[in-house]
């Protein structure tokens, strides 16, 4: 018997790898998944300098 509702959507586990290799990188956390050139390079020139004192 074929179901009248369709099955659930499953979430891609895909998607978040970007974002977690450019985390572990850089050190900044990007929320958006459009990961663009231009918001990664913006996150970049506005990231605090970490100071090793």
């Amino acid at each position: 018997m074929i179901s009248a509702h369709p099955a659930p959507r499953r979430r891609c586990p895909v998607a978040p790898a970007p974002a977690n290799a450019l985390r572990d990188a850089t050190g900044l956390r990007h929320r958006a998944l459009l990961l663009t050139p231009e918001r990664i390079s913006s996150r970049l020139n506005a990231q605090q300098p970490v100071s090793n004192a």
